[in-house]
């Protein structure tokens, strides 16, 4: 397949589209209750992650030096606050660069959120 690469590989939104989403069942767990050890940098996080990922970052935490520890910006997000993320997004990039095509404000929101 051809494209331009001056603008990038297409994204392929139709078959995400296809894509089904379906929750795994796997628990959403407080890093507040679980990782205390792991710092949460602002108060707006919703500090609930898969206990899987809790489990890692802690593993992770415990091989850092002493001193040095992780922290997190954000977790969980209900889709309220995915969409108003991307519509700040890709509002602020139409306000930065106005002569951007359409299709690539769109791109470019689907990459930063």
């Amino acid at each position: 397949m051809s494209w331009d690469r001056s603008i990038g590989r297409p994204e392929p939104v139709a078959a995400l589209d296809r894509i089904r989403h379906v929750d795994d069942g796997e628990p959403l767990v407080s890093l507040l209750d679980a990782a205390p050890e792991i710092v949460i940098h602002r108060d707006s996080v919703i500090p609930y992650l898969r206990e899987t990922v809790v489990r890692m970052l802690k593993d992770a935490q415990s091989r850092l030096p002493e001193g040095v520890r992780f922290g997190v910006t954000d977790a969980w997000r209900p889709l309220q606050r995915q969409v108003r993320i991307y519509e700040r997004m890709t509002a602020w990039l139409k306000e930065a660069k106005p002569g951007v095509a359409a299709h690539m404000v769109k791109r470019t929101g689907n990459r930063w959120v």
